[in-house]
């Protein structure tokens, strides 16, 4: 796991791990330090414990939730575990005013879901 650039884990590396508790800072686990922030209290996402199989989560319930980081360079492979929790579009990653590249699920289309990877501008 040494060539990761960025590396989230619900489980650790957020600045708390108490149910309910608002997330400010999550530090990336890589060796690049690609920690993600929110000053903003009421854009903070919320931890939650024994969501999935017994572990914790990063609770982006609201559009108006999200991290910012540092990071830069181009698109990268990403694995990730989403819970869709109502029906509809709901995004998972999302550029810039998602204008550049988003992943979102849709799980309206005949009851099944589908991932959706947009084209960039310039793709």
């Amino acid at each position: 796991m040494n060539n990761l650039s960025l590396w989230m884990r619900a489980d650790t590396g957020t600045n708390c791990a108490t149910d309910g508790c608002s997330i400010s800072t999550w530090n990336d686990t890589s060796n690049f330090s690609n920690h993600a922030i929110q000053s903003t209290g009421s854009a903070q996402p919320i931890y939650k414990t024994n969501v999935i199989n017994g572990n914790p989560v990063i609770n982006f319930n609201t559009t108006a939730k999200y991290l910012t980081s540092t990071m830069t360079g181009s698109y990268r492979t990403v694995f990730a575990v989403r819970n869709l929790a109502s029906t509809g579009y709901q995004y998972l990653f999302s550029a810039p005013a998602l204008s550049d590249f988003s992943i979102r699920a849709d799980s309206t289309f005949n009851g099944t879901s589908n991932i959706n990877y947009p084209s960039p501008p310039n793709g």
